[in-house]
């Protein structure tokens, strides 16, 4: 679990820098914010990480644990008993939910620099805001990536299998069914393990890229524009720039003329 934080709070990190360094054209987040703005990096990324962050990480790496733990003492124990039953049915989404508010809590910690709990709550006081959105959020793109891991691996699988049993076939037409199953079996998890890690990339960038625009509405700001109006469209939200009012808004506290940013980075 912890080298899996690592990772989380790696590209969460580095995406943040992204995100928040070079404001895109057209957004509130003006220049002037920083006149040499810095690209994403994971070497940076790794040593916040590593050192201002660990405790942080393996913070919630121990939460997870503790979660995880508990998930299959349930799932366990309501095998043989309905009344275990009954209560993991309603534990089972409880600890989804927290353990994606961890995940949540961590990319947090991430880009605002601040200690897990800290972070934990800015993140909560903002997503409360947007619970709908949280919740398309939380089961639909890792629904999707897993269906698309499953579909891609099982037509590796079976292309390699085809391809097998066609190169195995004996001259007289008799076919060996032996060699091209395992071999495409053995395709199928390989493809699923790789394909399995880039998606888990995918979905802490989502995430990631999530929480920063979740950030700018609650600054009330657009620092990416492009970013807002495709999650607009994603969770059927209602971007910064088309609610109340015309135009895009500038953050709260900012003076006529006195564009400042959302006030968010990276290892503040």
């Amino acid at each position: 679990m912890l080298i899996l934080e690592i990772k989380l709070y790696t590209v969460a990190d580095t995406l943040s820098q992204w995100y928040f360094s070079a404001p895109a054209p057209g957004s509130s987040a003006v220049v002037g914010r920083m006149s040499n703005p810095t690209r994403g990096s994971v070497r940076q990324a790794l040593r916040h990480c590593l050192t201002t962050s660990f405790g942080s990480v393996a913070f919630a790496s121990a939460i997870i644990t503790i979660i995880n733990f508990v998930r299959r003492l349930l799932r366990r124990g309501a095998r043989n008993n309905i009344i275990c039953c009954i209560i993991n049915c309603i534990a089972q989404p409880i600890l989804a939910l927290l353990e994606k508010f961890t995940r949540f809590a961590t990319i947090a910690t991430a880009i605002t620099g601040q200690g897990f709990l800290p972070a934990a709550r800015a993140v909560f006081d903002t997503l409360r805001k947007n619970f709908l959105q949280t919740y398309s959020m939380w089961w639909v793109p890792e629904r999707v990536l897993g269906f698309t891991v499953f579909l891609f691996s099982l037509s590796w699988g079976g292309i390699v299998f085809g391809i097998t049993y066609g190169m195995t076939k004996n001259k007289d037409g008799s076919a060996k069914w032996g060699v091209p199953t395992v071999v495409g079996i053995l395709c199928f998890f390989l493809m699923a393990y790789v394909l399995s890690f880039v998606a888990g990339l995918l979905l802490d960038a989502i995430n990631t890229i999530y929480i920063c625009y979740a950030f700018d509405k609650d600054q009330r700001c657009v620092t990416h524009p492009e970013v807002h109006s495709l999650f607009a469209q994603v969770t059927g939200g209602q971007g910064l720039n088309e609610g109340h009012g015309a135009g895009i808004r500038r953050p709260i506290g900012q003076e006529e003329g006195a564009i400042k940013g959302c006030g968010w980075g990276a290892g503040m």
